[in-house]
């Protein structure tokens, strides 16, 4: 009676293990799919980065840790995912590859660093520098590994976004005010386009 006891708990474990390790690996075994990128909380008390199969509605946590790992935003191509992290202290952008292996930090600094945003060809991430309670835009080139300034950090800018070609980037002014920029990525010079005071449009809303 023991010894079939143990074989069942044994072929349980077994099973349970090829689960994990299919779930572990499910970024590897299972042909391409729609897939959704989100963070979340479920012990209530850290914020962890998941990927979940739109089709087979199977949820893989891509971050394990005791820190907050939030604001997760998908290359391009796919291969990379650039998040927020208080792991080390302060907030800052990290980047891992689809299965959360080989996480690097991608700026060391002083301030807090949010809002993670790459760019159509995956060259290029986009992220706010905070400084003094104020953020700039920041330009992240991830083939040089070096940082140039978008606009300045004594004005607070949030959420920029591209444009579908990769030629513009727009950047919400703490003034009320939506700015356009042109960027040129072969000398990595952006110019201010245009910007609209959004307070002239009666029906603005800024929530």
């Amino acid at each position: 009676m023991t010894r079939i006891l143990l074989r069942l708990i044994s072929r349980m474990a077994l099973g349970c293990i090829i689960i994990v390790l299919m779930a572990i690996g499910v970024g590897y075994i299972l042909p391409p799919e729609p897939e959704i990128l989100f963070s979340a909380s479920f012990d209530l008390q850290d914020l962890n980065i998941y990927r979940m199969s739109l089709q087979r509605h199977v949820t893989v946590a891509v971050t394990h840790n005791l820190a907050s790992d939030f604001l997760p935003d998908w290359s391009p191509d796919g291969q990379h995912i650039a998040f927020v992290s208080d792991r080390n202290g302060s907030y800052a952008i990290y980047v891992t590859n689809a299965q959360g292996h080989d996480t690097t930090r991608l700026v060391e600094g002083s301030g807090n660093q949010y809002n993670p945003v790459w760019s159509p060809d995956s060259k290029t991430i986009a992220y706010i520098q905070e400084e003094g309670g104020y953020g700039g835009v920041m330009l992240y080139d991830v083939a040089a590994g070096t940082t140039h300034p978008l606009t300045d950090v004594y004005r607070t800018h949030v959420n920029p976004v591209w444009s579908p070609d990769g030629k513009q980037l727009a950047t919400w002014g703490c003034d009320h005010k939506l700015i356009l920029y042109d960027w040129r990525e072969a000398d990595g010079v952006a110019t201010e386009r245009f910007r609209v005071d959004w307070t002239n449009f009666p029906n603005a809303r800024t929530g």
